[in-house]
């Protein structure tokens, strides 16, 4: 079956010398309506932690990645929420690396959390705290903007652009305004995965950087209701190449977008990649992540990440803003649309 599949994938590589590493991945966007309750308990959540820790075992995985989205907030319209969560997500972690220790005793198994990076859910977050207990935070550093917002932006700026702000756009979302609290929180930069994203969002009704639209564009195949989303093997074969579009760089977020046929599209490419990876490097992240491997089937965008990471550091430097911050705004709602299916 797939399980098997996936070891055998694994042994595969390990046996010419490579390690893969296997994990399990609990929750998502879809996925996270009970987490609330589930860990709002000393009994719930040993429940929990033991339901995974026999997944571990029935699948020999090497680790586990908790996805919730979000604690407190900002997740989908149906979630349960409370005002106890992050706390209670750092007792769950607690318990889960307890707990794995003893059933796997001379193994170390890996525990991650992915973090959505907007304002509302990096600000309260207990960084520190959950630092502490865990091996890597994958940040999911994309989704900064998309068809629920009424005016064009980027989906993954490296650095934010005042002028988004000036164009009635929400402060602080980019991804090195996220990184920056947490490395200011003392987060180790060892424990962070940058987040990349292989495909792009996209909006109709203006070709204007940071101007009023009237929608999103059609999602790519196979999933057209997907309204709003690119992937980059779509952004590739059939707009790069098509002389109605014309390519743009953002200098300020180090990010390419296109413009044409009344629509503005953001992505990532080659260049954006480089930028991204390179800033990882320098400041000495864990790694780097990606969403997800089936919208770059040419592997184009992971071959640009991997040469970058053996190549010589970008003009970029070590991830101070290019430009000066705004000043900090009360922070609007993020939309109850969905930024991201998982």
């Amino acid at each position: 079956g797939v399980l098997a599949a996936f070891r055998s994938f694994r042994d595969h590589w390990a046996a010419q010398g490579r390690q893969i590493t296997l994990d399990l991945s609990i929750g998502g966007w879809t996925k996270s309506k009970h987490f609330s309750p589930c860990a709002s308990t000393d009994a719930k959540r040993t429940t929990v932690v033991d339901s995974v820790v026999a997944l571990l075992q029935e699948t020999n995985f090497d680790g586990v990645d908790y996805d919730w989205e979000y604690p407190e907030c900002c997740g989908m319209s149906d979630n349960a929420y409370s005002d106890q969560d992050f706390d209670n997500y750092v007792k769950l972690l607690q318990l889960t690396r307890q707990k794995l220790d003893a059933a796997f005793p001379g193994v170390h198994k890996g525990l991650s959390i992915a973090m959505g990076m907007g304002p509302l859910v990096t600000n309260p977050a207990p960084k520190l705290a959950l630092a502490n207990t865990i091996d890597a935070v994958n940040m999911m550093t994309y989704d900064y903007s998309g068809h629920w917002d009424q005016i064009t932006g980027h989906n993954a700026p490296l650095y934010c652009d005042p002028a988004k702000v000036t164009a009635g756009g929400q402060p602080h979302f980019c991804i090195d305004w996220g990184v920056q609290q947490w490395l200011d929180a003392g987060v180790p930069p060892s424990k962070i995965v940058l987040g990349l994203a292989s495909y792009g969002r996209g909006w109709i009704g203006t070709t204007q950087e940071y101007g009023q639209a009237g929608g999103g564009v059609v999602g790519s195949p196979p999933y057209p209701a997907q309204v709003g989303l690119k992937s980059y093997w779509d952004i590739a074969q059939n707009f790069l190449t098509n002389p109605a579009y014309t390519r743009h760089w953002n200098d300020v977020s180090k990010v390419p977008y296109l413009t044409g046929n009344g629509e503005f599209i953001s992505y990532d490419d080659e260049e954006s990649i480089t930028e991204k990876v390179h800033y990882a490097k320098n400041h000495g992240f864990k790694g780097v992540m990606w969403w997800e491997a089936s919208e770059d089937v040419d592997s184009i965008l992971l071959i640009a990440g991997n040469q970058a990471y053996g190549g010589a550091p970008s003009t970029s430097g070590g991830g101070t803003n290019p430009e000066p911050e705004q000043p900090a705004n009360p922070e609007p709602e993020q939309p109850a649309t969905p930024t991201r299916v998982y």
